[in-house]
């Protein structure tokens, strides 16, 4: 059997030993040719050893594994699978994300059969597609931006599980609405197809971490950058591409109070100087900051 090389990423240096360990009794076709507890032993692992697959702790990556990204992006990419270790108490979004994106990832504490069945799974992987591991570093990158709370506005790419074992990359942008048909999901584009992801709605929730992206509905999430009208009496949504949608009561009000977010997060400086000026002129309005000159 091809033995695969590994390095395993933690701040903690007892995650390391013991995640030797358990390879070194349970998987011996794995080659650990590194442990890092930092952005600097990490990067230069990577690129002198070039392993196959990385273990990565996800309390390190939160936030020192997207520098890491960062440098090898920057040097050209990353050729490397990951196995994710989540701790129990994590927050379940990012639980229902990682499943969504098919990220391999095993919750603590370790159980040994399951990391063995997740390196079989890169094995496999290996071995049938040893290429395009770089937009895995693309969705890896949207995922980390998530999770250290920058909601990146109208960036990034998700792949969608499509019938008959086909995946297909749709950048956010491009969406303009999803909607939930019973046990799969559709994706509404601006080029006018009609995507059914092979899975409930409930699986893109995360997307609601962008500043573009609202669920009007439990069945349906809209691109706010594709909304062109909002008929609040009657709650109707009027999409760039004519759909017609409909808000429930619960999240009419909030989608209007949305509006109001969005505007402001995408004014300049000047705009925004200019429009309270307004309100201190003509409503007697006066902000409770000052603007310089």
């Amino acid at each position: 059997m091809y033995t695969l090389k590994t390095a395993i990423i933690g701040g903690d240096p007892h995650f390391g030993e013991l995640m030797e360990t358990f390879l070194e009794e349970y998987c011996p076709n794995v080659q650990v040719v590194g442990i890092a507890t930092n952005v600097e032993t990490a990067h230069h692992i990577f690129k002198k050893t070039k392993p196959d697959f990385v273990i990565v702790d996800i309390e390190f990556a939160g936030n020192t594994y997207f520098d890491i990204l960062t440098k090898l992006k920057m040097d050209g990419g990353m050729d490397f699978q990951i196995i994710f270790i989540l701790d129990d108490s994590q927050n379940h979004h990012i639980d229902e994300l990682f499943r969504y994106l098919s990220i391999r990832y095993i919750t603590k504490p370790v159980d040994p059969v399951l990391l063995v069945q997740a390196i079989n799974s890169v094995h496999e992987t290996y071995l049938i597609q040893n290429a395009g591991i770089n937009e895995l570093a693309l969705q890896l990158d949207v995922v980390y931006r998530m999770l250290q709370g920058k909601r990146a506005s109208g960036e990034g790419q998700i792949f969608l599980q499509l019938p008959r074992k086909v995946w297909e990359k749709v950048d956010f942008q491009d969406i303009i609405y999803l909607k939930s048909d019973s046990n799969v999901t559709e994706f509404h584009l601006i080029d006018g197809r009609i995507l059914k992801a092979m899975q409930h709605i409930g699986y893109y929730s995360f997307l609601t971490n962008n500043y573009d992206f609202f669920r009007v509905e439990q069945g349906c999430i809209v691109n706010l950058k594709h909304l062109v009208r909002y008929e609040s009496q009657e709650r109707l949504i009027r999409m760039s591409n004519g759909a017609h949608l409909y808000a429930s009561r619960q999240k009419d009000r909030e989608l209007r109070s949305v509006f109001v977010n969005y505007l402001v997060s995408n004014l300049s400086y000047w705009t925004l100087k200019g429009f309270f000026l307004f309100l201190t002129k003509f409503y007697g309005i006066r902000p409770n900051f000052i603007f310089g000159s």
